[in-house]
């Protein structure tokens, strides 16, 4: 149960156009949040490092709350949040249960967390080998975001290793794929960390040379 509570699956969101998420009432050094409740969280301490995205928030979530220990709460995380997952009441807010229609939720933009990219990538776009050593390197489309035209090291992608594999099935004479792409896909499989490993940014073949990906219009 400790993944579980760590990591949990949950899916979360970041508002866009609702009206502010109401504070949590403290009285009587009580949180008037329970077991179940949604909850928005503060990007307080998130180091974020970005494409540009169209969305500006201080907030993520809704999460589920799991836990309650003290005055802090254990909340539901994406995988992908690799981070504590437990959060004094003042990091929190209650989701609005009944949004107005016109109103919907907007995936989060890709963001850093504690340094480490977890970014939400929709597709691969084009792959190349970079430098004297040949990084092979790849630029992406991000869910939610603006064209984006910088060039990623491709260790920032290891934990989007199906939508990595996908690009070069449908792309064979692109430089690549990662030596370690199997690695990427098991650790996935299984929910685990895979940890940075030097080999993260070598491609298995040189290729023919920067591959553009269509874009479906």
């Amino acid at each position: 149960m400790a993944l579980v509570d760590r990591y949990g699956s949950a899916k979360g969101y970041v508002r866009q156009g609702y009206p502010e998420p109401t504070f949590a009432k403290l009285g009587h050094g009580k949180a008037d949040f329970k077991i179940g409740d949604k909850v928005f969280l503060r990007k307080k301490g998130f180091a974020t490092q970005a494409p540009t995205t169209r969305l500006d928030s201080q907030w993520v979530g809704p999460f589920e709350i799991l836990k309650k220990r003290g005055h802090s709460f254990v909340l539901d995380l994406p995988p992908s949040y690799k981070m504590t997952n437990l959060f004094h009441a003042d990091r929190l807010r209650k989701a609005d249960d009944n949004p107005l229609p016109q109103q919907t939720q907007t995936p989060p933009p890709p963001e850093e967390i504690n340094g480490k990219p977890k970014f939400e990538v929709e597709q691969i776009e084009q792959a190349r080998l970079n430098g004297r050593h040949k990084k092979l390197q790849y630029q992406a489309k991000w869910k939610g975001c603006d064209t984006d035209e910088t060039w990623y090291s491709a260790a920032n992608f290891k934990n989007a290793p199906i939508v990595v594999k996908r690009f070069h099935t449908e792309h064979p004479e692109a430089p690549g794929p990662p030596v370690r792409l199997q690695e990427w896909i098991r650790a996935a499989a299984t929910d685990e960390i895979d940890e940075d490993h030097p080999d993260d940014n070598k491609a298995e073949k040189a290729g023919t040379g920067p591959t553009r990906k269509k874009r479906h219009l």
